[in-house]
Protein backbone atom coordinates (compact mmCIF):
# COMPACT_ATOMS: atom_id res chain seq x y z
CA UNK A 1 0.00 0.00 0.00
CA UNK A 2 1.28 3.28 -0.92
CA UNK A 3 0.56 6.80 0.91
CA UNK A 4 0.05 10.38 -0.01
CA UNK A 5 2.36 12.85 2.73
CA UNK A 6 1.48 16.44 1.83
CA UNK A 7 3.74 15.98 -1.81
CA UNK A 8 5.06 13.32 -1.19
CA UNK A 9 4.14 9.42 -2.28
CA UNK A 10 5.28 6.97 0.43
CA UNK A 11 6.23 3.42 -1.32
CA UNK A 12 7.23 1.62 2.07
CA UNK A 13 7.82 -1.62 -0.25
CA UNK A 14 11.17 0.19 -1.89
CA UNK A 15 11.26 1.69 1.40
CA UNK A 16 11.49 5.36 -0.65
CA UNK A 17 9.40 8.20 -0.72
CA UNK A 18 9.09 10.15 -4.23
CA UNK A 19 8.25 13.71 -4.95
CA UNK A 20 7.94 16.08 -7.95
CA UNK A 21 9.74 19.13 -5.62
CA UNK A 22 7.34 22.70 -6.03
CA UNK A 23 4.77 21.01 -8.38
CA UNK A 24 7.46 22.32 -11.09
CA UNK A 25 8.46 20.23 -14.31
CA UNK A 26 11.78 19.28 -12.96
CA UNK A 27 12.79 15.30 -12.31
CA UNK A 28 10.59 13.81 -9.74
CA UNK A 29 12.84 13.28 -6.04
CA UNK A 30 13.79 10.13 -4.55
CA UNK A 31 14.88 9.26 -1.50
CA UNK A 32 15.25 6.24 0.09
CA UNK A 33 14.65 5.52 3.88
CA UNK A 34 16.11 3.24 6.07
CA UNK A 35 14.07 -0.05 6.73
CA UNK A 36 12.70 0.45 10.27
CA UNK A 37 12.62 4.46 9.68
CA UNK A 38 10.15 3.67 7.13
CA UNK A 39 8.55 1.12 9.51
CA UNK A 40 7.93 3.90 11.74
CA UNK A 41 6.46 6.73 9.49
CA UNK A 42 3.69 4.30 7.96
CA UNK A 43 2.79 3.72 12.08
CA UNK A 44 2.80 7.60 11.95
CA UNK A 45 0.90 7.86 9.04
CA UNK A 46 -2.00 5.17 10.18
CA UNK A 47 -2.35 7.51 13.31
CA UNK A 48 -2.60 10.74 12.58
CA UNK A 49 -2.42 13.42 14.91
CA UNK A 50 -2.35 10.78 17.33
CA UNK A 51 0.86 11.51 19.63
CA UNK A 52 2.87 8.00 19.51
CA UNK A 53 5.01 7.31 22.53
CA UNK A 54 8.69 6.56 21.96
CA UNK A 55 7.75 2.62 24.42
CA UNK A 56 4.98 2.44 21.57
CA UNK A 57 6.60 3.14 18.43
CA UNK A 58 9.39 0.55 19.92
CA UNK A 59 6.90 -2.31 20.63
CA UNK A 60 5.65 -2.04 17.24
CA UNK A 61 8.75 -1.36 14.95
CA UNK A 62 11.57 -3.22 17.16
CA UNK A 63 8.98 -5.78 18.97
CA UNK A 64 11.22 -9.10 20.26
CA UNK A 65 14.60 -7.00 19.73
CA UNK A 66 16.73 -5.37 22.67
CA UNK A 67 17.60 -1.57 21.57
CA UNK A 68 17.43 1.40 23.23
CA UNK A 69 14.70 4.29 22.47
CA UNK A 70 17.45 6.35 20.83
CA UNK A 71 17.12 4.05 18.10
CA UNK A 72 13.32 5.64 17.28
CA UNK A 73 15.08 9.38 17.35
CA UNK A 74 17.71 8.50 15.06
CA UNK A 75 14.81 6.88 12.51
CA UNK A 76 12.79 10.25 12.80
CA UNK A 77 15.81 11.76 11.73
CA UNK A 78 16.38 9.80 9.11
CA UNK A 79 12.82 10.39 8.10
CA UNK A 80 13.01 14.50 8.30
CA UNK A 81 16.06 14.48 6.25
CA UNK A 82 14.64 12.42 3.83
CA UNK A 83 11.44 14.74 3.94
CA UNK A 84 13.13 17.93 4.11
CA UNK A 85 11.24 18.36 7.31
CA UNK A 86 12.74 20.33 10.26
CA UNK A 87 12.27 19.55 14.20
CA UNK A 88 11.80 23.08 15.00
CA UNK A 89 9.31 24.16 12.16
CA UNK A 90 7.79 20.57 11.31
CA UNK A 91 6.44 20.35 8.44
CA UNK A 92 5.62 16.59 8.71
CA UNK A 93 6.64 15.08 11.90
CA UNK A 94 6.05 16.92 15.48
CA UNK A 95 8.62 16.35 18.33
CA UNK A 96 6.17 15.74 21.62
CA UNK A 97 8.53 16.82 24.07
CA UNK A 98 9.11 13.92 27.01
CA UNK A 99 6.53 11.86 24.79
CA UNK A 100 7.11 10.90 21.25
CA UNK A 101 5.78 12.04 18.01
CA UNK A 102 2.91 12.97 16.14
CA UNK A 103 2.11 13.56 12.66
CA UNK A 104 1.36 16.83 11.49
CA UNK A 105 0.73 16.46 7.79
CA UNK A 106 -1.94 15.10 5.86
CA UNK A 107 -1.75 12.08 4.93
CA UNK A 108 -3.72 9.42 2.99
CA UNK A 109 -3.76 6.33 1.40
CA UNK A 110 -3.37 5.59 -2.23
CA UNK A 111 -5.29 2.53 -4.01
CA UNK A 112 -3.07 1.61 -6.88
CA UNK A 113 -4.94 -0.20 -9.80
CA UNK A 114 -3.09 -2.20 -12.56
CA UNK A 115 -3.17 -0.52 -15.99
CA UNK A 116 -4.09 2.66 -14.49
CA UNK A 117 -1.57 6.26 -14.30
CA UNK A 118 -0.59 6.54 -10.57
CA UNK A 119 -0.76 10.21 -10.16
CA UNK A 120 1.82 11.87 -8.23
CA UNK A 121 2.18 15.44 -6.98
CA UNK A 122 1.11 16.90 -10.82
CA UNK A 123 3.03 14.67 -12.47
CA UNK A 124 2.15 11.25 -14.01
CA UNK A 125 4.12 8.29 -14.01
CA UNK A 126 3.71 6.74 -17.34
CA UNK A 127 2.46 3.01 -17.68
CA UNK A 128 4.10 2.16 -20.64
CA UNK A 129 7.74 3.10 -18.84
CA UNK A 130 7.25 1.34 -15.36
CA UNK A 131 5.65 -1.96 -17.74
CA UNK A 132 7.89 -1.87 -21.08
CA UNK A 133 8.03 -6.02 -21.71
CA UNK A 134 4.22 -5.46 -21.60
CA UNK A 135 3.82 -2.80 -24.13
CA UNK A 136 6.77 -4.91 -26.37
CA UNK A 137 4.31 -7.69 -26.57
CA UNK A 138 1.46 -5.57 -26.93
CA UNK A 139 2.82 -3.90 -29.84
CA UNK A 140 4.43 -7.66 -31.42
CA UNK A 141 0.37 -8.97 -30.67
CA UNK A 142 -0.93 -6.14 -32.60
CA UNK A 143 1.43 -6.55 -35.66
CA UNK A 144 1.01 -9.75 -35.33
CA UNK A 145 -3.06 -9.29 -35.64
CA UNK A 146 -2.59 -6.58 -38.24
CA UNK A 147 -0.42 -8.91 -40.75
CA UNK A 148 -3.43 -11.82 -39.87
CA UNK A 149 -6.04 -9.12 -40.69
CA UNK A 150 -4.81 -7.52 -43.67
CA UNK A 151 -2.02 -9.67 -45.47
CA UNK A 152 0.18 -7.96 -47.68
CA UNK A 153 -0.76 -8.53 -51.34
CA UNK A 154 2.03 -10.59 -53.76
Amino acid sequence: MQFTLGDWMVDPDRDRLLSHGNGGPEEPVERKVDHKAMRVLVELINAPRREMSRDEILEKVWSGTAVTPQVVTVAVSGIRKALGDSARRPLYIQTVPGHGYRLVASAGRMPVQAGRTVRVGRRALDWARTHPIAVFFLAAALLLLRALLFPHPH
